[in-house]
């Protein structure tokens, strides 16, 4: 919060733990690559830690481009069935965004400012 001038804004892009992908996926799913990732979000517990640190969402998106790339890092083995998999699992995942917003996106992005 110190290093932040008085008028900037901090932003801030995670991958969602609620992302609709993640419970197909488990495990396998690319964003847990520690040590890239140690701690995993949803909007809620960002926003209770922004807070804890004194800044306030003003606002948030979607990464729509994250859902298929973690989609298809998080495949493994390419063959057909894989691929197929993977193209259903994207178009449910970006179309459930579409519908839920951010809470239920692949990645999102939020951007803070000092409260």
């Amino acid at each position: 919060n110190r290093l932040l001038a008085a008028d900037g804004f901090l932003l801030i892009a995670v991958p969602n733990i609620n992302a609709p992908e993640r419970k197909t996926l488990n495990i396998h799913w690319a964003p847990f690559d520690a040590p890239r990732h140690l701690y995993h979000f949803d909007l809620k517990a960002l926003k209770n830690l922004c807070e804890k640190y004194n800044f306030t969402i003003l606002r948030k998106y979607s990464l729509f481009q994250d859902t298929p790339y973690n989609i298809l890092l998080s495949i493994g083995k390419i063959n057909i069935f894989q691929i197929l998999k993977a193209t259903l699992l994207i178009i449910r995942s970006l179309f459930q965004t579409l519908l839920r917003g951010p809470n239920h996106s692949s990645s999102f992005l939020v951007i803070c400012k000092k409260k």
